[in-house]
């Protein structure tokens, strides 16, 4: 289709996307990604405090040449509007996934793509049954999980945005904007509950061993594990966070926490006691 833009926030699911247009070129277009992970972080931008905008509170994350995404993704929208004024014949779809990412991704351009409606559509992907490689039915809940030859499915799906949609779900981002917290979950549908920054820390908790692990086995089980979207930078904060207060003990000082070993703290394993796991890395 000429002239039309398709929006991820998945790079891996923008290749299967990508993929899908030698399959059927009907809606081959180009591929913006934005990569500002929106589920996390704080949400306000402050002018005079660093400390309260949404990069500084990433700048406690990782190093600033590190999360680039912010800056970046402003760029891409503010090209992405001027062009959408020049060519009235370009049109928008909006790919998300069931998850707080694209989600939150989506309201974010809600209020920048308002005055293109009629040329804006989304394809939510909530709660639709997809076919896998093994030929079983499934729910995917995010882009890269759906295989390219699906996406010729999913693409009758695209519907145009409503003045309607603007209003509302824009006052659902308005609410998140406010409450400002560190972490967003999605309840089901299109809702989004605001969650602390320590949200997470039951799962690291209670996933942790009583001897040494790889941090990385660690925040790895509760990805695949978690029903939520969880970025995986923030849950290496929050681990480095539950070692700073004592909570956890790690073996080693690493640059990369990664690639450290940590366990519960207070507890020792004697040696030659054998500490055995289940798949999930639970003790048994």
């Amino acid at each position: 289709m000429e002239n039309l833009i398709h929006i991820t926030y998945d790079k891996a699911g923008a290749e299967n996307l990508k993929q899908s247009f030698a399959l059927d070129d009907i809606i081959s277009g180009e591929i913006v990604t934005f990569d500002d992970d929106l589920a996390s972080g704080t949400l306000k931008d402050s002018a005079t405090e660093e400390t309260l905008s949404r990069q500084g509170w990433w700048n406690k994350i990782k190093a600033p040449e590190e999360y680039a995404s912010i800056h970046r993704d402003h760029e891409l929208l503010t090209d992405l509007c001027q062009r959408m004024r020049e060519d009235e014949n370009s049109e928008i779809w909006i790919w998300a996934a069931q998850n707080a990412r694209d989600v939150c991704g989506y309201y974010a351009l809600l209020h920048p793509l308002s005055s293109f409606l009629g040329r804006v559509h989304l394809i939510y992907l909530n709660n639709l049954p997809f076919m896998n490689d093994k030929g079983g039915i499934f729910y995917p809940s995010q882009l890269s999980e759906i295989l390219p030859k699906e996406f010729l499915k999913a693409r009758k799906l695209a519907r145009e945005i409503t003045a309607a949609e603007v209003e509302i779900d824009g006052e659902e981002w308005n609410r998140l904007k406010e409450e400002n917290a560190s972490i967003r979950i999605l309840e089901g549908a299109k809702k989004i509950s605001s969650k602390p920054d320590d949200y997470f820390d039951k799962e690291l908790i209670n996933r942790c061993r009583l001897d040494y692990m790889k941090a990385w086995r660690l925040v790895n089980q509760i990805i695949q594990k978690s029903k939520d979207h969880i970025n995986e930078d923030f849950l290496y904060w929050r681990l480095q966070e539950l070692i700073n207060n004592g909570t956890f003990n790690a073996k080693e000082a690493f640059k990369n926490l990664r690639d450290s070993e940590v366990k519960t703290a207070g507890t020792e394993v004697s040696e030659g006691t054998e500490t055995n796991t289940t798949s999930d890395g639970k003790e048994q």
